[in-house]
């Protein structure tokens, strides 16, 4: 349906943004509040072409407005939990699609995210289950949702199930871009990184313009033959979409891994004018200035992280290593196992304590520090912090 076929101006609205032109709908939303400024549908209407325009943190305010004239509304809770989960506020978006699904219980969409949110914050049984009762209620959904509840099943070391989740999707169309890509992510979890490999080039063949394939590709490169070798799929991912979220911090990755630390830095400050509030890249630039020696800065980066998600493991311990070379020892040891309590794994927790209990004289504890730090291999993702003494 073209707006010419239409004479209800919401569903003029509605038209416009299916079709893709935001702008356009923007106009006719704009026209609709100035007579009606009171119009809950017309604010959420507006706050998703904003949010189309890449203007998430205006459209929050737009959902918001419309919540306040009709907080009855399951549609507009799903819409601010949406673009509050994209801007990385995951606990407040949980919030909002449990407020949905108490609203209005046969919502697919509500279900959908509800489900994502949950497993986001770890909960991923729970997760699972809301992904069925959004399947249960709108089939259509089985697909669209395969790459989540495979991630899911990964996470819970059901890998057979995951496989057979996407697997499902290639059986009825073996170029679906979105499936190949999701079994290329699902083969990188487990380092299978050839048949990684061989997944993201076909998904690539089918769509040789999206940059998510290529940082992808970049990420399954930075893991199975190093940084300098990602660049390239990384650079080409960015060229496509400056804003590729994944691209850029990916990158950030791989220049700190190099020890091109200020370049490094440019790319996670870059990201955090997109998103401010994304824990995650709060903590890996601090990991960077701590290779810039920047250590105040650094606790300062951590700080932010933390304030934002207290259990982010990788702030605790970039914090830990930055204290160490601020030479506050116990202050390093607590924010270590702090973060060494959330993710036994993180290989740099174990070498920042390790230092700062040599320092203390406390040689017996700093050997088996070092030792369990000797059990963990080496990622991408937990290389970069260097302690400097």
């Amino acid at each position: 349906m073209n707006n010419s076929q239409s004479s209800d101006p919401i569903e003029q609205c509605n038209d416009l943004l299916a079709s893709g032109d935001s702008s356009a709908a923007l106009e006719c939303i704009d026209a609709i509040l100035a007579a009606c400024p009171n119009s809950a549908e017309a604010w959420r209407l507006r706050g998703s072409a904003l949010v189309a325009m890449q203007l998430s943190n205006q459209g929050l305010e737009c959902f918001e407005k419309s919540l306040k004239i009709n907080p009855q509304s399951a549609v507009s809770w799903v819409s601010k939990g949406q673009v509050l989960a994209e801007l990385g506020n995951n606990d407040e978006a949980l919030d909002c699609f449990e407020k949905a699904t108490d609203l209005s219980p046969q919502l697919s969409a509500a279900w959908a995210h509800k489900g994502f949110s949950l497993v986001l914050r770890g909960e991923l049984e729970q997760g699972l289950e809301c992904y069925a009762l959004a399947v249960e209620r709108d089939s259509t959904l089985l697909k669209p949702l395969s790459g989540m509840r495979s991630d899911a099943l990964a996470a819970l070391g059901r890998i057979d199930e995951a496989l057979a989740c996407i697997d499902e999707v290639l059986a009825d169309n073996p170029r679906d871009v979105e499936a190949l890509g999701n079994m290329a992510s699902l083969y990188l979890s487990v380092e299978d990184f050839d048949t990684a490999r061989g997944f993201i080039e076909r998904a690539l063949k089918e769509n040789p313009e999206s940059s998510a394939l290529w940082s992808l590709k970049g990420m399954i490169i930075l893991e199975s033959s190093g940084a300098e070798a990602a660049l390239s799929s990384l650079d080409r991912a960015i060229e496509l979409d400056a804003n590729c979220i994944s691209a850029l911090g990916n990158c950030g990755l791989a220049l700190a891994n190099l020890e091109r630390y200020e370049e490094s830095l440019r790319y996670f400050d870059r990201i955090l004018e997109i998103n401010p509030i994304d824990p995650l890249v709060w903590a890996n630039r601090a990991r960077t200035l701590v290779g810039l020696n920047r250590n105040r800065e650094a606790v300062n980066s951590c700080d932010r992280a933390l304030d934002l998600d207290s259990n982010n493991a990788l702030a605790w311990i970039s914090k830990g290593a930055a204290l160490v070379n601020l030479e506050h020892y116990e202050d390093a040891i607590s924010c270590c196992e702090s973060g060494l309590e959330l993710d036994p794994s993180q290989r740099p927790g174990w070498l920042a304590r390790s230092i700062a209990l040599r320092q203390l004289g406390r040689e017996e504890e700093a050997n088996a520090s070092l030792e369990k730090a000797m059990k963990f291999r080496v990622g991408f993702d937990g290389s970069v912090i260097s302690v400097s003494l």
